[in-house]
């Protein structure tokens, strides 16, 4: 089961693989976005908010064990409001994109599908990551 450091690390991972050059990284004991990468060729900053299956904290009850789907309702919905106001921030005529990274299992990809249309319209991609860690993107051309 993956954590949001998890979630993180592959997201980080998969970006520099992809020519991006990694600025910030925020685990889930630190504020900020969790990921802020630019791509060198570019110059295109991203910004991506990610989202575990489980907690990461060895004291929560809720460690090692999945969230159900009212908890993932409530991390979707809150990844999606942040990648919104990621979207918008920043100095007009900016190179900006933005992201959300989730892993890659059934109740992520039905909250998903409730929103795609408006994730498509925002032009919020969404990172997903798999239990081997592998990362993945929707849209595919996103990066």
């Amino acid at each position: 089961m993956l954590t949001e450091n998890q979630v993180i690390a592959a997201v980080t991972q998969f970006l520099v693989g992809k020519g991006y050059a990694i600025e910030r990284v925020s685990t889930t004991l630190q504020h900020g976005d969790d990921i802020i990468a630019c791509h060198i060729a570019s110059g295109i900053r991203l910004y991506v908010e990610a989202k575990g299956e489980t907690s990461a904290q060895a004291t929560s009850a809720r460690h090692d064990q999945p969230f159900n789907r009212n908890q993932v309702l409530s991390h979707v919905s809150r990844a999606f409001y942040r990648a919104a106001a990621m979207q918008q921030q920043g100095a007009p005529g900016a190179l900006r994109r933005v992201g959300i990274a989730l892993p890659d299992n059934a109740l992520h990809k039905q909250r998903v599908v409730a929103i795609q249309a408006a994730l498509d319209r925002l032009q919020i991609a969404i990172f997903w990551v798999n239990a081997a860690q592998e990362v993945t993107v929707t849209p595919a051309e996103f990066v």
